[in-house]
């Protein structure tokens, strides 16, 4: 499985890693920091896991960047959040709300020094479960504002298998390039809270990793965002976006009609040959939707005996607070779980379905 950065090595919980970096004609070696961390296990769904490790051999002047990478194990997209600095080398951070049919997660932590020398856990895998983990949750103080990094252009603004509660940026890959002035454009509405900026880029075709919240704002300091190298040299930084109006955090109303279609719709992550255009009908009622869903297959899998263009219908319902939307669609035993956040006239999210072709993925409408 590929990995967001190749300037890695790794073995065992403790991991010690020397990594030579070349500048020019000159060679520079030096041993890697040691990373205590004891590994999770389990997660609760519905609850924010607390990530920590410790640092036995650095101070917290000679680390230059502390990352603690995640995903659904189901999932081939990494993402990342920041591990905050504490007392005695510890650093922590708050990994976003699995969702329950999320089954498990995959997560492993990096430190890289002020020298460019890389330590990374192994990789470990914690099973989702609905009781009996007693993993600790963590506080409000980092479940309340968690930044999430992309590693790649393109990639959902919600992790697949997360909660979006919680999430107040998305920040981009470096080099998305395609969408930074779309991410510019949405950045007041990310530092203002929510993740608006990142599902406003969304809804004009642009990669997630590349609608991006206001980087500046998302790392607690004065300096600006930056991403990991993934050619082996040192990181760089990202210049801050320039500053930008704000956007709405959504419609007052949620109730008409909304069209997915194009390079909209859904699409299907475990078997990305499957895609549907997605047309829905909403009315909305203080905090509850109800109304109609329509999916037509626009795309099959060679080796299926689906048919382009066949049509399934939904009878709906959900619920809307804020920019976060819930809503479920059934058609007897079958069911789609749709969770996303509302921005202007666009929704985007990821959903969850009751079908063994189509399981999970991303989906994303427009408001006609």
């Amino acid at each position: 499985m590929n990995r967001p950065t190749q300037l890695t090595m790794r073995r065992g919980t403790l991991a010690t890693v020397v990594v030579a970096l070349f500048f020019g004609s000159s060679v520079a070696t030096a041993m890697s920091p040691t990373i205590e961390h004891d590994a999770i296990g389990c997660m609760r769904a519905g609850q924010f896991p607390l990530i920590v490790a410790t640092l036995s051999d650095r101070s917290a002047a000679e680390i230059e960047r502390a990352h603690v990478y995640f995903k659904a194990h189901r999932d081939t997209e990494w993402y990342y959040i920041e591990l905050e600095p504490g007392e005695r080398m510890s650093y922590r951070a708050s990994l976003p709300m699995p969702l329950p049919d999320v089954g498990q997660v995959d997560y492993y932590v990096m430190f890289i020094d002020a020298d460019f020398q890389t330590a990374q856990t192994e990789e470990y895998t914690a099973d989702v479960t609905s009781a009996g983990c007693d993993t600790p949750v963590a506080p409000a103080t980092l479940a309340s504002s968690i930044v999430v990094f992309a590693t790649a252009a393109h990639q959902a603004a919600i992790p697949v298998g997360f909660a979006s509660q919680g999430i107040t940026s998305v920040v981009a890959a470096a080099g998305a390039g395609a969408g930074a002035s779309a991410g510019a454009a949405a950045a007041g509405a990310a530092a203002a809270g929510g993740i608006s900026a990142t599902v406003a880029g969304l809804a004009a075709g642009v990669g997630a990793a590349a609608a991006v919240g206001a980087a500046a704002a998302t790392t607690g300091g004065d300096e600006p965002a930056s991403e990991l190298s993934v050619s082996g040299s040192p990181p760089t930084s990202s210049p801050a976006p320039s500053p930008s109006p704000d956007v709405s955090s959504g419609p007052s109303s949620l109730s008409g009609n909304w069209v997915g279609a194009g390079s909209q719709g859904i699409l299907c992550q475990d078997n990305a040959c499957e895609s549907w255009d997605l047309f829905l009908s909403l009315q909305q009622s203080g905090q509850s939707l109800s109304g109609t869903a329509r999916a037509r297959r626009r795309t099959a899998c060679p080796s299926a005996d689906d048919i382009i263009g066949e049509e399934d219908f939904f009878v709906l319902s959900g619920t809307t607070t804020g920019m976060d939307v819930v809503m479920n669609a059934r058609e007897g035993d079958f069911e789609l779980n749709l969770n996303g956040i509302v921005s202007g006239n666009g929704m985007s999210g990821t959903f969850t379905a009751s079908d063994d072709g189509c399981t999970f993925g991303n989906w994303s409408v427009v408001r006609q």
